[in-house]
């Protein structure tokens, strides 16, 4: 299958995404969940009282900041505050695949591709409509970041629990990402006992001492 055929596949609603890879070292999952984690492009769980700590502590802007007396959002203000944010932290924005350690609401707890322990592994579902170039354009951003990454991903035919064909897998390696022979879904790295370290109800896989600490190392210099 050539990529400009992958291209061409129509996916469903909310896909199951399955990737699994060689495992990373935990300085190396911990650089990337720092740059790739939904939190730092804004998106929050329902622990405000944490969230907004945290915030502070990376020094995220947050919009309500940057409200006039009307509150009217100041636009330019708060774009240059965030592009600053952005460039400081090196934050890696993608539309699909990222992690979401920091701050989620999902029923299931923190989740992500990269473990804070270095395990690269995922199957839940992505989404919304996505378009399998989006995924392909997702994983050119990380393989370039994170070259060292080798790791296979499959977008399946249904949601999680659902699915019963693969429809197309792309592997990250040397800091390339190619269209390869669809892996059919008897031949995936299904990990159902794996024993994840949240517990379901509980938003923030990392505590702020953490957060700060990875402060610290940005702005060391300011």
């Amino acid at each position: 299958m050539t990529k400009e055929q992958a291209f061409e596949i129509g996916l469903p609603k909310w896909p199951q995404c399955v990737i699994f890879g060689n495992p990373v070292t935990k300085e190396q999952a911990l650089e990337i969940i720092r740059r790739t984690d939904n939190f730092f492009n804004g998106y929050f769980g329902n622990n405000h009282e944490f969230d907004n700590s945290a915030a502070q502590i990376c020094r995220l802007p947050q919009m309500r900041n940057y409200e006039k007396k009307d509150r009217v959002l100041d636009w330019e203000s708060y774009s240059k505050a965030s592009d600053e944010f952005k460039e400081k932290w090196k934050n890696i924005e993608t539309n699909y695949i990222f992690n979401d350690w920091i701050s989620c609401c999902w029923v299931g707890g923190p989740h992500g591709w990269c473990h804070p322990d270095g395990v690269i592994a995922f199957q839940n579902n992505i989404g919304k409509w996505p378009d399998v170039e989006d995924v392909y354009e997702d994983l050119e951003i990380l393989a370039k970041e994170f070259p060292f990454l080798n790791l296979t991903c499959t977008l399946m035919n249904d949601e999680e629990f659902d699915a019963t064909e693969s429809l197309v897998s792309f592997e990250v390696k040397n800091g390339e990402v190619n269209v390869i022979d669809t892996i059919p879904i008897d031949e995936l790295q299904f990990d159902r006992e794996r024993k994840f370290t949240f517990r379901p109800g509980h938003e923030n896989y990392f505590d702020l001492e953490t957060i700060k600490k990875w402060a610290d190392e940005v702005y060391k210099e300011d």
